[in-house]
Parts: structure tokens; C-alpha cells; sequence
């Protein structure tokens, strides 16, 4: 899902000192996923940003899937959901992209090659989290 909208100057080049705790206060071991980024975070199921290719149900391109309980893992198409378990993402748009199997209950981390005018929205949001930024 989206964990957080960043507005950012400049163009982020990834995340850095990424610490994510579970209710009880537990740190998740989160890492970076560094995929491929795309501008408007679109991408078809070739992989292609802004593409135009048809999907089956499991994000097979021309595959013939109906039923989605068929459906396994596979590698990064852009959509958090098929990202690494317990793994991280921006996009150069400000997107905070992250997979998990744990609750969230605290996060932070460092924003390289760009810097963070404000933040707020996504799924943090949605759950009452009390979201700031700075750059320092």
C-alpha cells in the first residue's frame, strides 16, 4: 500500500535509515526496494511504464487466470503488493510504497536526493498516525 504522499524538491534517489516498529514496539527489519521507478507509478503487466498490455487476474500478461487463489508471487511490477515482505519504496513522485506482514505502529526514515516539504495522506494517515517531516 501507500504508507505516505511525500511533496518533495528535487527527485528522491531511495530511503535511509528506515525504522519500523510493531505495536509492542519491536523493530521490523525493513529494507529498501529500489525498484525500477516510474514517474506516474503506472505500470502494465510487461513492466512498462505507461503501457498499454492486458493482465489476467494474477498480473500475467496475456495469461488466462480467472480464479485470483491460483495466483503466486513474482517480481516487482511497481504495485507495493508484489514488493518483498517487510520492504520499502519511493517513487519519484513522493510515494511511500511498503509491503508487510506486521502491523505498523511507528515509522521513520531518511529521504536521500531530495528533500521533504511536506507529508501526510496514505495508508498512515488513514490510521491516525501523527505524520511530520523535516529536513534536517
Amino acid at each position: 500500500g501507500i504508507l505516505v504522499v511525500l511533496d518533495l524538491s528535487g527527485t528522491p534517489s531511495g530511503l535511509s535509515g528506515i525504522v519500523v516498529s510493531d505495536p509492542s514496539g519491536n523493530a521490523i527489519d525493513f529494507t529498501y526496494d529500489g525498484g525500477d521507478d516510474c514517474p506516474s507509478g503506472d505500470y502494465d503487466c510487461a513492466g512498462v511504464c505507461d503501457g498499454d498490455a492486458v493482465e489476467d487476474v494474477c498480473g500475467e500478461c496475456g495469461g488466462t487466470e480467472t480464479d485470483p487463489n491460483n495466483c503466486g508471487g513474482g517480481t516487482w511490477d511497481g504495485d507495493a503488493c508484489t514488493m518483498d515482505t517487510n520492504s520499502i519504496h519511493v517513487t519519484s513522485t513522493g510515494s511511500v510504497l511498503y509491503n508487510t506482514d506486521t502491523a505498523i505502529a511507528g515509522f521513520q526514515f531518511d529521504l536521500d536526493g531530495a528533500s521533504i516539504l511536506s507529508a501526510g495522506g496514505g495508508n498512515a494517515e488513514a490510521a491516525g498516525f501523527m505524520i511530520s517531516a523535516s529536513d534536517a
